[in-house]
């Protein structure tokens, strides 16, 4: 779901890649699960693309790794030719597609306007998915199904129609499967995207579920050890502004999943979001409050703390940052924050988290209310 003009999020995340090596500067540093840093300066400095795969599986929140994936998860509103060749958005990043080890697919569905991408990088791959941007997103946002349902069910059949009908269940076994694992592969997305990233998951991790006639994500039956034997591992899953997909059972299976594989899942919340909470009054919930695992909300406060664990409307900025090795300025007056649809913009997710990163305050893009 996007609040934000659709036209903006296009802009802005070219606007973001191609100035990315520009506006990059000062010492970065990841976060954790339990705080600690891990220096990755030269990454952030630079602003070529060097992510690091397996600090999730450390039981971590990489500042850095969440900065990459919000910059992708923007990238997925832009047009494919927008993003390739030797002038697309990744070759300002150092993402060069001409070497070894690179590989990009797009993924398009017209039926239900489901649109995603596949990146492989020398050390990691990337399952990337768009938000709302086009008429039939909105409808898709708000086909959310009886109430007592399991899952949201406009976005259950676009993540349905991306997995079954594009290609993509078919390619990604081909490079990730139990059997012979590739790269680890991070699933992501923003808004709407983020709910489909959950969905694909699902898919994901109950593959082989598929050969039993009638399974969906929106199945209500527990998978038998049949058809959870066999799967495509994901590392991790990130979401950005994600609205909610389902109910506490399907919550319970998902996460419980996740864990049982080695996976993580990491759900980025900035304060004045209001998507996460759509939509209301369905009995949905998110995924990391069944506290199994490596699972975990990342909040933003309003003068752009990352504190992990910890929802942002419950973050006061007015007390001093407290991440041992670590000592950020209490926030002037006019770090406050955007406000409905510009918290809900990935752009703002992006410069929030990098922020943190450096270990500089934040400042708001427009004035305080």
């Amino acid at each position: 779901m996007c609040v934000a003009h659709s036209g903006c999020m296009i802009r802005s995340t070219l606007w973001a890649f191609a100035t990315l090596s520009l506006v990059l500067s000062g010492v970065g540093c990841s976060g954790d699960l339990a705080p600690a840093t891990d220096a990755t300066q030269e990454d952030l400095v630079t602003g070529q693309f060097a992510f690091k795969p397996g600090v999730e599986r450390q039981a971590r929140f990489s500042a850095d790794n969440g900065y990459w994936l919000s910059l992708l998860s923007g990238a997925s509103y832009a047009k494919p030719e927008a993003l390739l060749g030797p002038t697309g958005a990744f070759a300002g990043v150092g993402i060069d597609l001409s070497k070894p080890g690179y590989e990009f697919k797009f993924f398009d569905v017209a039926r239900t306007d489901g649109q995603a991408f596949y990146l492989a990088t020398p050390n990691a791959a990337f399952l990337v998915f768009r938000g709302t941007l086009e008429q039939k997103d909105w409808a898709t946002d708000f086909d959310t199904g009886p109430k007592g349902g399991r899952v949201h069910k406009g976005y259950a059949g676009q993540a349905e129609s991306l997995w079954n009908e594009s290609g993509m269940r078919e390619f990604v076994r081909a490079r990730h499967s139990k059997e012979a694992p590739g790269k680890p592969l991070y699933v992501a997305g923003h808004s709407m995207g983020g709910a489909l990233a959950v969905l694909v998951t699902h898919l994901a991790l109950f593959d082989e579920c598929q050969k039993i006639p009638g399974w969906t994500a929106r199945s209500t039956a527990s998978p038998g050890e049949a058809c959870r034997a066999h799967y495509v591992p994901v590392e991790a899953t990130y979401t950005f502004g994600q609205p909610l997909v389902g109910n506490s059972a399907f919550a319970d299976l998902l996460a419980a999943r996740v864990a049982e594989t080695g996976g993580s899942y990491v759900r980025v919340v900035n304060a004045d979001d209001g998507v996460p909470a759509f939509p209301k009054d369905l009995g949905f919930v998110h995924l990391e409050t069944k506290k199994v695992g490596r699972s975990t909300l990342v909040g933003l406060s309003r003068a752009g703390r990352l504190n992990v664990g910890v929802d942002p409307k419950g973050i006061d900025d007015r007390v001093q940052d407290t991440v041992p090795g670590r000592s950020m300025p209490a926030p002037p007056k006019d770090t406050c924050g955007d406000r409905s649809g510009n918290d809900h913009n990935i752009t703002t997710y992006a410069s929030k988290i990098r922020a943190s990163a450096n270990g500089v305050a934040w400042k708001a893009t427009e004035t305080c209310q």
